[in-house]
């Protein structure tokens, strides 16, 4: 048998629907609900656990889903609230597996007012998980013992597979003030943060990433409702020990935690935020797995039983990003100013065309924005949803069928106006994926060998065989209980090829 190099060849790709519901109760210091403009939600996957027990295992995910939900008060003026629920999935996966990746997103979130300070809120949750076991095949086979070399055959073949080094670097931590007009009391209504990667790099023993963090801040200002914004540069080095300059590598960011508040100082038009957030992903490397494809034994009879075997092997991965705009057409009384845009990507499917991939999805927009002024000069806040599709183009190198990607994304740099009878919108997707191929082969599962059955033989002292069309060396000798070799040296062959005339077995 080959030894387990730690390679991860065999395994399984899958994706699981679950829901997570809550009703919550707001507190009395905050204003009561007369019309919910937006909610977004995201998930936050904080850990996991592999549970293996008999002839069954699963794997336990837990996190949160953050939601803020923005809506108006009775005398309609603009209010948001942070929410939290927390969830716990369970998926069956195969015995013995480890999880390579696993992600958990929001898909779609419905928002319910069931009184004037109680909401009851449901997220869909999709989750995708990639999971491996050891190319090595359990010992308990047969085929590694030492004694059995002497009488079996074992027809050994190599695939493409891969190692996976993990790669994170928890609590980076970013504290600074929020550029603010002077003169004028703030407070904070809506805050948000996003880490855009914007590029990876694997070298000896480490990951150096370039990405760059974003917080933005809906604020109110004496009456006056605006978005200030902040962004960082971050350039960090991620220590991966067996890490080389021609792995791939996939990275994506998480916010931990984000707080913003005029707390530090005494002048109230002065903000400062605090940021929390990990960056995760794997070093993809390039190898190889030895599998055992068949056996058969020259001196005892013996029962095999087969699996299919699905090598994964790392295509390509990076960080990338992609423009997208779209004019939406206002309705009659639809919204004169744009304040802000809410944009929620989903992913949905990897087509392939040629040596091309292409990863489909769209960004869920609401935005928030006021109407016309009435003689009062009041303005009413106004949301309108919308969806921008996207397409993003990725060069494979190679033609691979059905490849399996995980992919994370986020957006940025989001802006709207309102122009003429039509809405503009504009953002930046960020993109961090890793498009696997996969090749399947048929690898022996179990061995019996039964030692106390030798193999028949005839009394015939000659046995002549004539080969068919496609007979293997292989078939032949694992038919007739010999070896390959000793049929070569029989039949003067100095190749191991199939036969084209009489041979003896």
């Amino acid at each position: 048998m080959a030894e387990n190099t730690g390679l991860l060849s065999i395994g399984t790709d899958i994706s699981h629907i679950s829901e997570v519901s809550e009703e919550f109760n707001l507190p009395d210091y905050v204003a009561e609900i007369r019309k919910v403009l937006s909610v977004v939600g995201e998930a936050l996957p904080e850990g996991k656990y592999i549970e293996d027990k008999g002839e069954g295992s699963s794997l336990e995910l837990n996190g949160s889903v953050t939601y803020s939900v923005a809506y108006t008060d009775d005398e309609g003026k603009l209010f948001s609230i942070p929410l939290n629920s927390s969830y716990q999935v369970k998926i069956p996966i195969a015995l013995g597996s480890r999880v390579l990746s696993y992600t958990t997103t929001v898909e779609s979130v419905s928002c319910r007012v069931m009184a004037k300070r109680k909401l009851s809120l449901k997220a869909r949750l999709k989750t995708r998980i990639l999971s491996f076991v050891d190319a090595k095949l359990p010992d308990a086979t047969g085929l590694g013992s030492s004694a059995d070399e002497m009488f079996m055959e074992r027809k050994l073949t190599r695939v493409k597979a891969m190692r996976v080094l993990p790669c994170s670097l928890d609590n980076i931590r970013i504290s600074d003030k929020l550029d603010t007009e002077q003169g004028k009391s703030i407070t904070p209504l809506w805050c948000d943060a996003k880490v855009m990667i914007n590029e990876t790099r694997v070298q000896a023993d480490m990951v150096t990433v370039r990405a760059e963090a974003c917080i933005k801040c809906l604020i109110n200002k004496e009456g006056e409702i605006s978005v200030i914004e902040k962004r960082l540069p971050l350039n960090e080095v991620i220590e991966v020990e067996g890490a080389a300059a021609e792995d791939m590598v996939r990275i994506e960011s998480r916010c931990v935690s984000l707080s913003i508040s005029n707390e530090e100082s005494d002048k109230s038009n002065q903000l400062f935020f605090d940021l929390t957030c990990e960056l995760l992903g794997e070093v993809i490397k390039a190898a190889e797995a030895e599998l055992v494809e068949d056996a058969y034994s020259t001196k005892n009879e013996m029962e095999l039983s087969y699996k299919d075997a699905t090598a994964y092997r790392g295509v390509r991965a990076a960080s990338s990003s992609i423009s997208l705009s779209q004019a939406i057409k206002k309705d009659t009384e639809d919204l004169d100013r744009v304040i802000e845009v809410f944009a929620h990507p989903v992913y949905e499917k990897t087509e392939t065309k040629g040596a091309k991939a292409y990863i489909c999805g769209k960004v869920n927009v609401t935005i928030l924005g006021q109407g016309q002024p009435d003689e009062n000069g009041y303005r009413e806040y106004i949301a309108k949803a919308a969806e921008i599709p996207f397409r993003q183009e990725i060069d494979m190198g190679k033609v691979v069928d059905e490849p399996v990607s995980f992919v994370s994304l986020f957006v940025g740099n989001t802006s709207g106006k309102a122009e003429g009878d039509s809405i503009y919108i504009s953002m930046e997707l960020y993109t961090s994926y890793a498009l696997y191929g996969k090749e399947s082969k048929r690898v022996v599962e179990k061995c019996t060998i039964k030692r106390d059955k030798e193999i028949s033989r005839d009394n015939s002292s000659l046995r002549v065989y004539f080969p068919k069309e496609g007979d293997t060396l292989w078939e032949i000798a694992k038919k007739y209980h010999t070896t390959k070799g000793r049929i070569m040296s029989e039949n003067g062959l100095e190749k191991e090829e199939a036969p084209t005339h009489a041979i003896i077995v």
